[in-house]
């Protein structure tokens, strides 16, 4: 009923293949909303990740970005 709005995912870099998988919670997550909700927006999905100091997060997660210091 669109009571989550959101997840926060930690040590996503642990997974075998994060993009694939990214993809998959947003898909099934969209099908959800649009189902249950009648919107397939107003979700958003958030990593938290260690970041090296010449390392950024990769540019083809489908996150929402923010810059951590």
């Amino acid at each position: 009923k669109g009571a989550i709005q959101g997840i926060c995912l930690d040590h996503i870099d642990g997974l075998a293949d994060p993009l694939q998988y990214l993809r998959r919670l947003g898909s099934l997550v969209r099908r959800y909303r649009r189902k249950q909700v009648g919107d397939a927006q107003g979700f958003y999905v958030i990593v938290e990740k260690i970041l090296g100091s010449d390392e950024k997060l990769r540019a083809e997660w489908p996150v929402q970005r923010n810059s951590a210091v």
